[in-house]
């Protein structure tokens, strides 16, 4: 085995020995808009070592293919779009919503090839199983994304049956489009097959981090069209092949679209996870108040969080973040290890004891219960990110 690209990102102590510690990296990128580069604000761990991105990659898949199912089905409302990128719950929300785009695309729900699943929420999976409901590929988490190839293939009059496949030409605009992002050759990225059979993209941390700098500070105001249709003149098929002609001569053009895909999350955040996910949390501002620190969030399988910090005061090109746990997803983990992040950023004020609650809902102070954080973003380091 090669040398492990974690480091300890915190250590809990009970009585002053260490009972947990949790290891990942964390990359943190301020978004130069000078540059487009961006500048490295904190580097723990490997930050160059190949994460698969998984579900972090589904703005830019979207991206990839935006336009074309923008152009081509102009009945689809924000949401419809919103729920493209989602790794939705299967909450009502998200039923109703797919249920529109297959309708709206003249689509069938047995030309999904996402897994046969049972819904992300406890209460619908519940709910299914007390009414001997079956798994679906609708219920699958990804199975709005999957509704995003099969629209833009059937757009483009192309076959749908083996969009999944790693040599279906639609993936080669996601490549163009990521190189174009990145400054890397398009048939530089290690590939595997993701948990919902698409093909996902190996990438470092930094690399994911710059993705989301990039979509948090593209230019654009954050109000979105609500109307039914953005447009109701449809291209020809003549028009449309000429606007689409080539992945790579249209991966430029597709990056304008980056602030209205900013937009339609923030617009939208119980879309894009659940009414319980700590993505859809955070952008709600139910983690930091909203207000105070507008973001944009993804959650990703086995560990992973992305946060675009929108431009401020304090950081007036914005932030990407990039956080890997080593062991895994972990709820409690993920939010300690953000929340002493955004504090060492100084955009989160966290509180420094912490607390149980009994059964009558009395706080009790654990000081025989202590959290040690292991990484530290340097004044030197943050003034860079000021001045830049």
């Amino acid at each position: 085995m090669s040398q492990l690209p974690w480091q300890p990102l915190y250590t809990i102590e009970r009585s002053e020995q260490p009972e947990v510690t949790v290891y990942g990296i964390i990359s943190v990128v301020s978004a130069d808009s000078s540059t487009g580069n961006g500048q490295e604000i904190l580097a723990y761990g490997d930050v160059n070592h190949i994460l698969w991105s998984r579900s972090l990659l589904k703005p830019w898949q979207l991206l990839s293919h935006y336009e074309i199912v923008k152009d081509n089905f102009p009945k689809l409302k924000p949401k419809h779009l919103a729920l493209m990128m989602a790794s939705h719950s299967c909450e009502q929300i998200h039923l109703d919503l797919l249920a529109d785009i297959i309708a709206i695309g003249k689509l069938e729900e047995d030309m999904l090839m996402c897994p046969a699943s049972l819904p992300m929420s406890a209460d619908m999976r519940m709910r299914f199983k007390a009414s001997a409901q079956q798994p679906s590929a609708l219920f699958h988490n990804c199975s709005g994304k999957h509704l995003s190839y099969l629209l833009s293939l059937r757009a483009q009059h192309k076959s749908t049956a083996d969009y999944v496949n790693l040599d279906n030409p639609e993936h080669r605009r996601l490549e163009a489009l990521l190189a174009a992002e990145l400054g890397r050759a398009a048939d530089s990225f290690l590939v595997t097959t993701d948990g919902c059979q698409l093909p996902n993209y190996g990438l470092g941390a930094k690399e994911l981090a710059t993705l989301y700098a990039h979509l948090s500070a593209a230019e654009g105001d954050d109000e979105v069209n609500q109307t039914d249709n953005a447009s109701e003149q449809q291209p020809t098929l003549a028009a449309l092949q000429q606007r689409h002609s080539g992945a790579g001569d249209n991966a430029q053009a597709a990056l304008q679209y980056r602030s209205e895909l900013r937009r339609l999350m923030r617009q939208y955040p119980e879309v894009i996870g659940g009414s319980d996910r700590f993505d859809t949390r955070l952008m709600q501002g139910r983690f930091a108040k909203a207000k105070q620190l507008p973001v944009i969030a993804k959650d990703g399988a086995d560990g992973l969080l992305a946060v675009g910090v929108l431009p401020n005061d304090k950081y007036p090109d914005g932030l990407g973040i990039l956080i890997k746990v080593s062991s895994g997803y972990e709820i409690r983990h993920m939010e300690a290890i953000l929340g002493e992040l955004l504090r060492q950023l100084g955009l989160y004020e966290v509180k420094p004891t912490l607390t149980i609650v009994s059964n009558d809902k009395a706080e009790i102070k654990t000081d025989h219960i202590k959290t040690y954080f292991h990484f530290q973003v340097t004044k030197n380091a943050l003034h860079g990110a000021l001045s830049s």
